[in-house]
């Protein structure tokens, strides 16, 4: 298998989805041939709907010719509670199961060394890899005016929106 032929997975809440991301995903698309965005949906917590984030990466997918297959996912058992290496390993499991074939590559933020560090020997045949932090979810979520800048204008518009509402 060609190193652009990998399964790679980029996995994380995204909430909301920003440039950081984009760029992340953009660069792996760079040396891979597609992704597997695995988009963790935690009703309560998210910004939006379900079918407004879905709506987000759909939109992502098609600007980068749909080499980015989004998987939406929740995880009642976890809501609220912060990751663990047992929680991120039964996820990559269930990532696995999802696609029914192994994963040879996992991409996670800099806020995931942590929890690659505690499972890597769970996972010997898969390489991970840190993407640079360049802007933050939760500065957006706690302060939305001071970091509109950091969002595409689509998701900054629903978000404003979403916002002016509540």
């Amino acid at each position: 298998m060609s190193e652009k032929e990998k399964v790679v997975v980029f996995m994380g809440s995204f909430n909301p989805p920003h440039y950081g991301h984009l760029l992340s995903i953009d660069r792996i698309l760079a040396i891979r041939k597609e992704l597997h965005l695995f988009v963790r949906y935690n009703e309560g917590v998210d910004l939006t709907s379900r079918d407004m984030k879905m709506k987000w990466f759909e939109k992502i997918s098609a600007d980068r010719d749909h080499r980015v297959h989004v998987h939406m996912f929740s995880t009642d058992d976890f809501k609220g509670k912060s990751y663990t290496g047992n929680i991120f390993a039964s996820f990559i499991r269930l990532f696995e199961e999802m696609l029914d074939r192994p994963i040879d590559e996992v991409w996670v933020g800099e806020d995931g060394v942590k929890l690659v560090e505690a499972t890597r020997d769970q996972f010997p045949n898969i390489s991970f890899r840190i993407c640079e932090r360049v802007c933050n979810s939760t500065a957006i979520r706690e302060d939305f005016e001071g970091h509109k800048d950091w969002l595409p204008d689509f998701i900054r518009e629903d978000l404003a929106r979403i916002l002016k509402e509540e």
